[in-house]
């Protein structure tokens, strides 16, 4: 909270104020019910929201005192349980010239304060150093804020453009089905033959009996299956002969995704 500030009234007396720590005016809730003429404080207290009410140490002229502030909400609150008739021009002055004084940069001066820090430059040096270093933490906060809706806002555009490569995945990569050789070429606009071509110079596929097999260092990863095949045509004595067919699981269309650095679009 700000050091404290103090608005005189002919009519109503002395309210101190001061600001939080979000720069939202605050009032000394025992000058308000003062001037309101509201003699329970303590009950006055238990009506009001509590996340508006302030409990804190303030720097006073006659040093750190335990004071209770209320915020701008309670401030009308506690004006509707008024029963004086002036409470109208009460609520007028204080939002016609205390809010505004407030508001306008964080620190009220009135004739009587300017006559103090003139009469004591070591009042003036206070008052002003703890402005000051208030008014700095303000600007480490408003810039701390500015950072950190940056660095959501390029979280936010990092995690839009995975989302396309992400749901592909999720769709596509981790379902249950195999497909051929041709299939995945297909879907990385080259033929079956160039990349099984690819596969064996990387070493992860050879050929035997006309059948592309893994390497073992990759054979038990779970890329593959192999599946029997009958063929269509029968032989010359009437049998329908087989052959052994390799199909590529997801994890292993994965595998071949990721080795050839290739991104769906």
């Amino acid at each position: 909270m700000e050091a404290l500030q103090i608005f005189k009234s002919e009519q109503f007396g002395d309210m101190r104020t001061s600001i939080s720590d979000n720069n939202d005016p605050l009032f000394c809730l025992a000058d308000v019910c003062r001037s309101l003429e509201i003699g329970n404080v303590s009950q006055c207290k238990t009506t009001l929201d509590e996340e508006g009410v302030i409990s804190n140490d303030t720097l006073t002229n006659g040093g750190i005192q335990k004071m209770t502030f209320i915020n701008e909400s309670n401030f009308y609150q506690v004006i509707f349980q008024s029963r004086k008739p002036e409470a109208k021009q009460f609520k007028k002055w204080v939002t016609s010239e205390v809010l505004p004084a407030i508001r306008k940069n964080g620190i009220y001066a009135t004739d009587v304060t300017i006559d103090k820090m003139v009469a004591d430059p070591d009042f003036a040096i206070k008052l002003l150093t703890n402005y000051k270093e208030e008014r700095q933490k303000r600007i480490e906060s408003e810039q701390e804020n500015e950072r950190l809706q940056f660095q959501n806002d390029q979280q936010q555009q990092e995690i839009k453009a995975i989302a396309p490569k992400a749901e592909y995945y999720d769709t596509v990569l981790e379902s249950t089905g195999t497909l051929l050789t041709d299939q995945i070429a297909k879907d990385m606009g080259m033929t079956a033959q160039k990349l099984n071509k690819i596969l064996h110079e990387k070493k992860i596929q050879f050929k035997r009996d006309g059948q592309w097999v893994l390497y073992s260092a990759y054979a038990g990863n779970g890329f593959t299956e192999t599946r029997t095949i009958a063929h269509s045509s029968p032989k010359s004595d009437g049998t329908f002969g087989t052959s052994l067919q390799t199909r590529w699981t997801q994890k292993g269309r994965k595998f071949i995704y990721e080795l050839l650095n290739f991104k769906q679009n």
